[in-house]
């Protein structure tokens, strides 16, 4: 299609390639029921009254491709009994919780496609260099490392918020921050957990000591040095006449593969929300 007929098409369904225009038409394959229409009650549903004119209203949803069960596993139940108690802060806090763990499994799926593509291309039409080992790098995967780092970083703010709605010490902390100069990632919340619920404090320590002071430095590392120092792209070995050339997989500064790296950060926090979740106190009537 030459871009003339491409614009034309555009035109006749109605699309606008203008910048400022802010929606487009297009022919549904169905023909769905016209509903010009609303109904009140005022006896709490026993009767309706038909009104002219549609509702102020959107219907949200998601498709089930691009939702993740593990994580309403962990959520959902909580979100449910915190709705019967009433405490619309939490369950609120909880559905950003939820918002973020789906974008953390985003960019981890993102990292393992792109990883899966370029392997297929160096396996299916590869052209050797020879003398010294390159490293082409690619922005996709680079940005969704960092991206993939800023997003768990975040979760962790967003479960101690949640945990502030119901441990008081937790209230004014925003953030999985640290205490003091030591460096130790969530230190603060670490300290104001050990005084009333030590149990919950062993936990992130536990999962601290783990996992989680090393995703934060290298998230501090992309927040306040612009790249992750030690992170590399595809590094293919130069050609010596063996029949074969060996290329090594993206890898973090650790020298963990990344794709493996972000699969086990992610289980390791569905795991961390999990425990947590249930281990946390009622709310005080």
């Amino acid at each position: 299609m030459s871009q003339d007929d491409s614009k034309e098409k555009k035109k006749q369904d109605g699309i606008s390639e203008h910048p400022k225009v802010s929606a487009f038409n297009v022919i549904p394959r169905n023909t769905p029921e016209v509903i010009d229409y609303h109904l009140t009650s005022s006896d709490g549903g026993k009767h309706w009254e038909k009104h002219r004119g549609l509702l102020s209203a959107i219907i949200c949803g998601t498709k089930p491709e691009d939702s993740d069960p593990a994580i309403h596993a962990i959520i959902d139940p909580i979100i449910k009994k915190v709705v019967s108690e009433n405490d619309n802060q939490l369950s609120q806090k909880l559905h950003d919780c939820a918002h973020k763990l789906h974008g953390v499994k985003y960019h981890l799926e993102t990292i393992q496609k792109e990883v899966a593509k370029r392997v297929e291309e160096f396996q299916k039409d590869y052209s050797a260099g020879s003398g010294v080992s390159t490293e082409i790098k690619n922005p996709r995967l680079v940005y969704e490392t960092e991206a993939f780092l800023y997003q768990v970083k975040s979760s962790l703010d967003l479960l101690g918020q949640a945990l502030g709605s119901r441990i008081p010490p937790l209230v004014s902390m925003t953030t999985f921050k640290k205490k003091g100069k030591t460096g130790h990632a969530g230190g603060a919340v670490i300290t104001a957990l050990s005084r009333n619920f030590p149990e919950l404090a062993e936990l992130f320590e536990k999962h601290r000591f783990q996992w989680i002071q090393k995703l934060v430095d290298m998230r501090d590392t992309v927040a306040h040095y612009s790249q992750l120092r030690g992170f590399h792209c595809f590094i293919e070995e130069p050609f010596l006449g063996k029949g074969q050339i060996t290329i090594h997989f993206p890898s973090m500064p650790t020298g963990e593969r990344v794709d493996t790296y972000c699969e086990e950060t992610y289980k390791n926090l569905l795991d961390l929300y999990s425990t947590v979740l249930n281990m946390m106190p009622d709310r005080k009537k």
